[in-house]
């Protein structure tokens, strides 16, 4: 019953995504990239491993010393048109949850966002604490945020109500270059 926007910039993933929900009422699929400015981006594709494709040269840089990259390669490259988040937002209203899972541009997408929604998560590895550290910055520069964490796929929080930044901090810097990714929640804080 939810009504989702979805973003894939990768064409092929598009064309398949459209044809799954071309039939599907509450799901509007927005084929681009999220920036921090609009335009175009340069998609560095991993045929062997579509999800890992990414824009940011930086992401495959640093992942190289992390083990379970050592075999991915993005041998392709594509042009795809970008927006930022309060681009889609324009269109489509503030979302209730926003889901960030863009393989090392989590932060420039954050800089295309100037509003608060409910909850937002992004993706993290732990091998690369530094780009959560700049999100969640940036997500402070924003709004007042509670946090929790969840690894891998889990969707498992791993406390049981949400902390603020310095237990997050602690935590993040606990496992610092260990092997996993995960997500970062940050809730919304009311207004006093």
């Amino acid at each position: 019953g939810c009504r989702v926007v979805a973003v894939e910039p990768q064409p092929d993933l598009a064309r398949f995504l459209r044809h799954l929900v071309q039939h599907q009422p509450g799901i509007v699929l927005e084929e681009v990239a999220i920036a921090a400015e609009p335009g175009e981006v340069e998609l560095f594709v991993s045929a062997a491993t579509p999800t890992v494709t990414t824009a940011s040269k930086s992401f495959i840089d640093g992942t190289a010393a992390i083990p379970s990259f050592r075999e991915v390669r993005w041998g392709e490259s594509v042009a795809v048109p970008a927006v930022t988040l309060d681009m889609l937002i324009d269109r489509h209203g503030l979302p209730d949850f926003l889901k960030l899972d863009i393989e090392g541009l989590e932060e420039a997408a954050l800089q295309g966002l100037s509003r608060q929604p409910g909850l937002v998560s992004f993706e993290f590895l732990a091998g690369r604490v530094d780009l959560a550290t700049r999100c969640l910055d940036r997500l402070q520069a924003i709004g007042d945020w509670s946090f929790n964490v969840s690894r891998g796929e889990s969707l498992v929080l791993e406390w049981a109500h949400f902390a603020d930044r310095a237990v997050l901090d602690s935590w993040l810097e606990a496992h610092h270059g260990e092997d996993f990714s995960g997500d970062i929640y940050a809730r919304r804080e009311p207004s006093p």
